[in-house]
């Protein structure tokens, strides 16, 4: 057990420092292509790469997570592999099939928006190149070759970053240079992965090949294993689709690009914890198989106020500076993309406890409950976009990219709390104490943060860029002060503090707990 837990920390170890070494390159490319695209272009392609993500997520139905939990038990199944990929052949066909049967209706331009067919053509390939990137990301992940996985993707990003410089460089930057961009990385990633998996497999594609389908087999356990949570993916998924939809329809590419720009920078801060987030959601799975809840209480307790401080130290010292972060990155011309950008960078802070919250209902087995909670902040969302992005009758405010942000950060804020009130309940913990924490920290952070701003603005006229590092040295400084000399503020003792820093340190999270 133990050598089989160092091996997951390794790995972990070897996803979250690919993604800190991505971030860099991340921020330069979201720099290029927001630039080089303009708002009105990128809102293009957020749009239809965006509709096309969420058709192929609809068939998908986590079949991803699916094959990922039954081929790390069962890495000799090579037919599992073939049937996965039959399905994924089979699926993509329909879609394909489905956009040519109605590329000449008027329903097409409606879904579309009148948009190029070619750009569209183009979206659906991304769409459907993304699946079979996650799929091949899925194999390496439950053949225990993280690491290989990791390179591959980097060195594919690092590629194909110079094939889009070579782009911009050489003049204006285009919707379908963009695409061929994305491809190249698509394609380089599939060579590195075939070429990794077949080095330390040998004879493993032709095992597949080769092997026997089992249809009634694997079919009866990809089912069973995604209908429960079927109608709340559809509702979902469908949902999302339409968001997107009704801002493209209100707002017009502009504001869609001013909210494409401000979700790639959300999702960019959220990288940070993410890879954190999944070791820790295994951790939760651990203590309730083995029915520990004592474990799985104190380790929830500790480990809950240490990630959201985390993510609302990072969060809010960004939304301090939203504005000169959006004008570097961006430019001139995205400047009405400034406001959006604040609120979606604070998206991230309820994301992390959302997706803590989650594992602990994915491995207590309430998806019913989880399900029908979801479905309910999904309908809220849903009239919380039609007050905020449309006229919706004369009485919603068309506040475009900036309404749909703040419809993102408020769903995500009730859901989560709803979620936490629940769990709370099943741990036998108090809700309002962790209520009271997001209050506080969230106050707290975003004081200290705006007030050495203010000051140092003050002080030092004209230097923005020496403001944000000052204030980022001293808002670190003062955080960390106060966390250490009161650690009762996220509810640590000194002792849990002690043990927590100690162990975060050597990344051996299980030992935090005793």
């Amino acid at each position: 057990m133990k050598n089989k837990h160092d091996s997951f920390i390794k790995r972990y170890i070897y996803r979250l420092s690919f993604s800190l070494f991505s971030i860099p390159l991340g921020m330069i490319i979201n720099v290029i292509i927001p630039r080089g695209l303009g708002p009105s272009d990128y809102g293009s392609f957020t749009f239809v790469t965006g509709i096309a993500q969420k058709l192929f997520s609809f068939f998908d139905q986590n079949l991803s997570l699916a094959l990922l939990k039954k081929y790390s038990a069962e890495q000799k199944n090579y037919g599992l592999i073939k049937f996965y990929a039959l399905l994924i052949l089979t699926i993509s066909v329909l879609i394909f099939g489905l956009h040519l049967l109605t590329s000449g209706t008027s329903y097409y331009n409606e879904v579309w928006i009148n948009q190029e067919i070619k750009i569209i053509n183009f979206a659906l390939i991304f769409g459907f190149m993304l699946w079979l990137e996650h799929t091949f990301v899925v194999i390496l992940d439950a053949l225990s070759l993280t690491k290989l996985a990791e390179i591959s993707k980097f060195i594919s990003k690092v590629v194909s970053f110079l094939f889009l410089c070579g782009f911009f460089f050489m003049g204006d930057l285009s919707i379908y240079q963009v695409f061929t961009y994305h491809f190249f990385f698509f394609f380089f990633f599939i060579l590195c992965s075939s070429y990794y998996i077949q080095k330390n497999h040998p004879r493993y594609f032709s095992n597949v090949f080769g092997s026997s389908l089992a249809v009634n087999k694997n079919a009866r356990y990809f089912f069973n294993y995604t209908h429960p949570l079927f109608f709340k993916s559809i509702f979902q998924i469908g949902l999302g689709v339409f968001e997107i939809w009704i801002l493209q329809y209100y707002g017009g590419s502009l504001e869609q690009g001013y909210f494409g720009f401000a979700f790639k920078l959300s999702a960019l801060s959220f990288l940070v914890v993410a890879s954190m987030t999944d070791l820790i959601t295994r951790e939760f799975s651990v203590f309730i198989e083995k029915n520990d809840r004592k474990s799985l209480i104190k380790y929830y307790s500790i480990i809950i106020p240490l990630l959201f401080s985390l993510m609302s130290f990072i969060s809010i010292f960004l939304f301090t500076f939203s504005k000169e972060i959006t004008l570097l990155i961006a430019g001139d011309d995205y400047i009405l993309a400034s406001s959006s950008v604040a609120i979606m960078l604070l998206y991230p802070i309820h994301q992390t406890f959302g997706r803590l919250n989650d594992a602990i209902f994915f491995a207590s087995g309430k998806t019913a409950l989880y399900r029908n909670i979801s479905i309910c902040i999904s309908l809220f969302g849903l009239l919380l976009t039609m007050l905020l992005v449309t006229p919706f009758f004369s009485i919603g405010y068309s506040l475009g990219a900036y309404g749909l942000s703040i419809k993102m950060i408020l769903a995500t804020l009730l859901g989560t709390n709803i979620n936490l009130f629940v769990i709370s309940k099943y741990l036998k913990l108090s809700y309002l104490e962790n209520f009271f924490l997001q209050i506080r920290i969230l106050f707290c952070f975003g004081i200290i943060s705006q007030s050495v701003k203010y000051l140092l603005f003050k002080l030092i006229v004209g230097n923005t860029l020496i403001v944000c590092l000052l204030t980022f040295l001293i808002y670190t400084a003062i955080v960390g002060v106060v966390l250490f000399v009161f650690p009762a503020f996220i509810f640590l003792n000194k002792k849990d503090q002690q043990n927590a820093y100690k162990n975060l340190k050597t990344l051996n999270l299980r030992s935090i707990i005793k």
